[in-house]
């Protein structure tokens, strides 16, 4: 099941935690011990790329949302067992690190890019990403050819665009 990390962690069962309320670390500490989660979202907290030590012992996660945080995509990078479909990183300052961890790994299937300006190389690598269903961009962040390019190449995804 999925709950607010304001609820208390104390499920062994639990398999998604969403982190709206502070303190954050608090509540990751209890993280490592749920070794079925599947899912955290801890979007708009300051946690940091601190995050990933307590993500790493966690073979069934499959989604994270770190949207607006200060992690980068250098810490996501090192989430090297990691096998994850659903990312939210909107507003992570250095897309192309994490675009290429995600080309790498070859699973991501589901990814919020929203604030993000995409680079050619970011949209190159993600072209290449047969694997994705579904890309989420703000308007203007991405140029009318970058976003032709991904369709052309990618019919089988869904691509929205944030007005």
């Amino acid at each position: 099941f999925f709950f607010q990390a304001e609820d208390g962690i104390r499920d062994y069962k639990v398999t998604g935690v969403q982190t709206c309320a502070l303190p954050i670390y608090e509540s990751l500490a209890f993280i490592e011990q749920l070794p079925r989660l599947e899912g955290l979202a801890v979007g708009g907290t300051p946690v940091t790329d601190a995050i990933f030590g307590y993500l790493r012992s966690l073979p069934n996660l499959r989604g994270i949302g770190v949207n607006w945080t200060r992690v980068s995509g250098r810490g996501l990078a090192t989430l090297t067992d990691a096998q994850l479909k659903h990312l939210e990183i909107s507003g992570m300052k250095d897309p192309e690190v994490a675009v290429a961890y995600l080309h790498k790994k070859g699973v991501a299937e589901w990814i919020n890019f929203d604030g993000m300006k995409m680079s050619s190389e970011c949209v190159r690598l993600l072209s290449e990403m047969k694997t994705l269903k579904a890309l989420h961009f703000r308007e203007g962040l991405i140029t009318p050819e970058q976003l032709e390019s991904l369709r052309r190449r990618l019919p089988a995804c869904h691509i929205h665009i944030w007005k």
